[in-house]
């Protein structure tokens, strides 16, 4: 499998759709899926049961999805297919009136695994232009009440009760009281969430009465071909992720492009079962989500350090790798513990794994140490995975090179002094727990904690109050810190909710 095949290959599209209704069935690959985690927590260094590696081992694989080429200099990239959503309500246009009265407006029977139901708006029920929404709506009722299905809409403009009469699967004839609406916000909520395989399947309107008949019709058969259509394809997706990082272990070509698929192919099955058929469905690709999810999210944190600062005190030469195979061509950032270093932005490495880069001044007493993890910030793998925290193997240590001491300054546009000093004193804790730093004045480094308080609401009888705080170390080079936190209070009058505001942020700075 090449670890650098590109996830937009596997996007769920109707070619992909069609293409796992022949393949050889959900257990294949699910079990394809199974094994694909073993393959990734061997390379990471995991035990796993020599009875479940041998049965993995003796599995046929399948081809891996090729690659797309790159487009040439002036060539437009193709699209992305993207993931096939049935829509809510068909689009068609009215037919001309067919000449003869089709049967089915005195009701249609189950034929097979298809369900029918019928629709019709009276002329003049409801506003012009919206009889074959309605009517539509009303027929997809009639076999909502086949299934047994309870309709119960989040929102709804007005209600109405409305009784239709239903013909069952033998034919007996029973009348069904459901809510409806004269507009599309039930019907929207009934088939994207609950039939999505409705379709439209007739359309008539009476010469004489001006009525508007609609036939609607469901396939269950069809339905379930889909869903397992859809668990195909994002079973597949995950497999080929892990199958890749597996490969590029093994073929020592480690790069921080496996880890963005993986992320690519997670994000992909959350997207895939926020739809309303992936929604029915995700369930049977959990297990192997969850287990996929927390072995990217090692694989995201694996970053063994070896090296450290050279004999001229400025410059750090490291060897970065994970269960010994070199991270190519990747980017770090590094987090300081027991300290504030003057590091670059963001650490690379070379194609042998190697980075080489100057800092400024450390800032500590004794050792400083620095964690190096993957810099996800931004992307879709950091949104999924989240962000990866250093480990012990991931730190170098510096010695410290200059005074921790920074002066404080809080900027608060209030007149509340006891909230000022009680963030002034939360302040002062976080440096000193945290970065290591002994606020004094005189000292070369400079703490400044920003506060900025929104415009207040009212909420009802009382007021809420926004409110952003920005804390940053500033060092002689540059800015050596900085992170920020919003919060809000809500009181009986604006100096309350303002005093609040700025309590809120002092007692979540403690969990920083």
């Amino acid at each position: 499998m090449n670890g650098s095949a590109r996830l937009s290959s596997i996007v769920l599209s109707i070619a992909t759709l069609a293409a796992a209704q022949e393949g050889t069935g959900t257990g294949d690959i699910a079990a394809r899926a199974n094994c694909a985690e073993v393959e990734l927590a061997q390379a990471l260094g995991e035990k796993v049961d020599p009875q479940v590696v041998a049965e993995c081992t003796h599995r046929t694989k399948p081809a891996p999805t090729p690659r797309p080429a790159p487009p040439k200099k002036g060539e437009k990239q193709p699209q992305k297919e993207g993931i096939f959503v049935p829509p809510a309500f068909p689009d068609t246009p009215a037919p001309p009136a067919p000449p003869a009265r089709p049967s089915w407006l005195d009701g249609k029977l189950a034929e097979g695994s298809v369900l029918y139901g019928v629709g019709v708006v009276r002329k003049g029920d409801v506003p012009q232009g919206q009889e074959r929404m309605v009517a539509f709506q009303r027929a997809v009722f009639e076999i909502a009440a086949q299934l047994q299905v309870k309709i119960d809409a989040v929102t709804k403009d007005r209600e109405e009760t409305e009784t239709v009469e239903v013909t069952d699967a033998n034919g007996r004839k029973k009348k069904s009281t459901l809510e409806s609406q004269s507009f599309s916000a039930t019907t929207q909520l009934l088939v994207q969430a609950t039939l999505d395989g409705v379709v439209l399947a007739d359309q008539y309107r009476d010469p004489k009465s001006g009525a508007y008949y609609v036939l609607a019709s469901l396939d269950q058969e069809e339905i379930a071909r889909r869903e397992g259509a859809v668990v195909e394809a994002v079973l597949k997706a995950l497999a080929e992720a892990a199958e890749g990082v597996s490969q590029a272990f093994a073929n020592d070509r480690l790069s921080p492009e496996i880890v963005h698929e993986l992320g690519e192919a997670l994000e992909q099955a959350n997207t895939v079962g926020r739809t309303p058929i992936g929604r029915k469905v995700r369930d049977r690709w959990k297990r192997e989500y969850e287990e996929i999810l927390r072995l990217g999210r090692r694989l995201s944190s694996c970053v063994d350090v070896d090296g450290g600062l050279e004999a001229d005190g400025r410059t750090v030469k490291l060897r970065l790798s994970c269960a010994g195979k070199a991270w190519r061509g990747a980017r770090f950032v590094g987090t300081p513990a027991g300290g504030l270093v003057d590091l670059p932005a963001s650490i690379a490495t070379n194609r042998e794994g190697d980075a080489s880069f100057t800092i400024g001044p450390v800032y500590g007493q004794g050792q400083v140490k620095v964690g190096l993890a993957h810099d996800l910030a931004g992307s879709r793998a950091g949104f999924v995975l989240g962000v990866p925290k250093p480990s012990q193997r991931s730190t170098f240590a510096l010695a410290a090179s200059a005074s921790p001491v920074a002066t404080l300054k809080v900027v608060a546009p209030t007149t509340q002094t006891g909230a000022v000093n009680a963030l002034a004193s939360a302040v002062d804790s976080f440096a000193s727990r945290k970065l290591g730093l002994t606020v004094d004045e005189g000292g070369a480094l400079k703490v400044i904690a920003t506060v900025t308080l929104g415009s207040p609401q009212q909420v009802g009888a009382r007021f809420s109050q926004p409110i952003d705080l920005n804390v940053s170390v500033v060092g002689p080079r540059g800015r050596l810190f900085d992170k920020s936190l919003r919060s809000a209070g809500l009181a009986p009058t604006r100096e309350a909710a303002e005093s609040q505001a700025i309590q809120r942020v002092v007692d979540a700075m403690r969990g920083w």
